[in-house]
């Protein structure tokens, strides 16, 4: 019975990986590894140096370390346009930066002050990050089927000349199709939030952290980053809380869950490597052999089992 039942989620599971939306989230995530690196070192570097005691020479770490990851929405979109253009047999240039323009512009990531001068709210359309190369992507792919929305045919000019210029009226529906129903989404999504957060506003502590684990897992399944979308939509209760045990719900999760990665990566390699030379675990853990602490941690726990 639970070889019958494994067998199925692993074909469902094969089924979900070959999808051509999932693949490409994976694709522009794996694109990004540098990016994430980079952006953690210049964090740590931040807090390690505590720029604020020391003085104004360190001022700008403090100053890059907000630009980077404020840059996080522009690269996740971009990298996930690309590869899902790409996957799609669509331009992988032109299209991403279509899915930057509709983005910008219905989520509010980047506004225009009173002054005239230009501002960027990276709390804004974290969600749509994920949904608006979707949208675009397809959109864009099944009204380039229309052939009479062709503006030039093949001729003796450029092939290269000829695919930008017929891209001109896919570009402009694509626009107002995003600002004709964006809108609409975003005000359904907003209501939905706020109806769950008024429901959520009387559980406990440790019911708030069991709706933030499971939330922000289920979004990071979808390619989203769970911890930072949920901070951004849920309520403020919802995220600043006590735990039954005289512990604020941050600070457990920055000391059990959050410790080397969302979902205690930590554990995962010290598990695996507690698995033997010729497992598939062991492999996948092999590039941590080479850590002295994971080393010492594995002659600690092995005995203990």
């Amino acid at each position: 019975m639970h070889q019958r039942v494994f067998a199925v989620f692993t074909r469902g599971a094969a089924k979900l990986a070959a999808n051509t939306v999932i693949l490409s989230l994976r694709e522009g995530y794996i694109a990004l590894i540098p990016f994430f690196v980079m952006a953690a070192l210049v964090t740590l570097v931040t807090h390690w140096l505590n720029y604020e005691d020391l003085g104004a020479r360190y001022a700008f770490l403090s100053t890059f370390n907000v630009l980077v990851w404020t840059l996080f929405p522009l690269t996740t979109l971009l990298s996930f346009s690309y590869y899902l253009a790409k996957n799609l047999k669509l331009n992988s240039i032109a299209v991403p930066i279509l899915v930057l323009t509709c983005f910008t512009l219905a989520t509010g990531y980047i506004y225009v002050l009173d002054d005239g001068s230009i501002g960027i709210n990276n709390r804004a359309g974290v969600f749509y990050t994920i949904v608006m190369p979707i949208f675009c992507c397809y959109t864009m792919r099944a009204i380039l089927r229309a052939r009479w929305l062709r503006i030039m045919p093949v001729g003796n000019i450029s092939l290269f000349l000829v695919k930008h210029l017929n891209l001109m009226f896919p570009y402009i529906l694509v626009v107002l199709a995003t600002f004709m129903l964006f809108p609409m989404v975003d005000s359904m999504l907003g209501s939905a939030l706020s109806q769950l957060n008024e429901l959520q506003s009387q559980w406990s502590g440790n019911e708030k952290l069991t709706m933030q684990l499971l939330s922000a897992h289920v979004l990071w399944l979808f390619g989203i980053h769970g911890d930072h979308a949920y901070q951004i939509m849920a309520a403020p209760q919802m995220s600043d809380y006590m735990l039954s045990f005289a512990m604020d719900g941050q600070s457990y999760l920055n000391a059990f869950v959050l410790l080397g990665g969302s979902g205690c990566i930590w554990g995962l390699l010290i598990a695996c490597l507690m698995q033997g030379r010729g497992t598939h675990e062991a492999s996948i853990a092999r590039p941590a052999r080479r850590w002295p602490c994971l080393t010492l941690a594995k002659s600690w726990f092995t005995p203990c089992l």
